[in-house]
């Protein structure tokens, strides 16, 4: 059903604009679209055409690093979490300990 649907808004799209009326969507299209093809020609003319282009080994090689050292993060991410987490359990068991001990007249020295 929403297949038909699509194909039927899309159609109609295809009609108005033939015929020259164009959706609010399609003009804030247009207006992101020259937005984008404007910051594109800028960067263009900012962009150094006469140096040397790197290596497509080396791009290659860091890509694959890149990618090998966001998954270590993430692989890793869980045991960080957990020593974080049992740090904090392990200080609160010395504040309490500590607090015990005070708080207790047979178990100060």
């Amino acid at each position: 059903m929403r297949v038909l649907l699509f194909r039927a808004r899309r159609k109609m799209e295809g009609i108005l604009r033939k015929h020259g009326f164009h959706s609010e969507a399609s003009a804030v299209k247009r207006r992101q679209d020259l937005e984008l093809k404007t910051w594109m020609l800028e960067l263009a003319a900012d962009a150094d055409p006469g140096g040397p282009l790197p290596d497509p080994h080396l791009i290659w090689w860091k890509a694959q690093l890149r990618e090998r050292l966001a998954a270590g993060a993430k692989a890793t991410r869980p045991i960080r979490v957990m020593e974080a987490i049992s740090l904090g359990i392990g200080v609160a068991t010395a504040v309490l300990a500590a607090v015990y001990c005070r708080a207790s007249p047979s178990l100060t020295p």
